[in-house]
């Protein structure tokens, strides 16, 4: 979680936050890509740097995914992770499903 908070360093909350969140993703090696349905949105991990590991320890290895979410998330700001889908680490694909929380969104 706190690895999340740190990634935008001091940038305050972004104006497109579902865009910076997956540039920062980006940046850590997941190739994500950004599909919308109504409100709800799912950004898909293509890869997963840790794709060894997590076979050997998904569940360790997707909850520290998760925390890195949560906390890119708050950093970023007006968005709100709501679920991580896992999927086989090989394959990737995992899915981030957030939604943009009206409330702190700069749109």
């Amino acid at each position: 979680y706190r690895a999340g908070l740190g990634l935008r360093g001091d940038e305050g909350p972004a104006d497109h936050p579902v865009e910076a969140f997956a540039e920062q993703m980006a940046r850590q090696g997941f190739e994500p890509t950004i599909a919308t349905d109504g409100a709800s949105t799912v950004i898909t991990l293509q890869t997963c740097p840790f794709a060894n590991v997590a076979l050997a320890d998904p569940d360790t290895v997707c909850e520290l995914h998760r925390g890195l979410a949560d906390g890119l998330a708050e950093s970023v700001g007006g968005m709100v992770v709501e679920e991580l889908e896992v999927r086989d680490p090989r394959d990737a694909a995992c899915g981030i499903r957030c939604r943009v929380d009206q409330q702190h969104s700069r749109r």
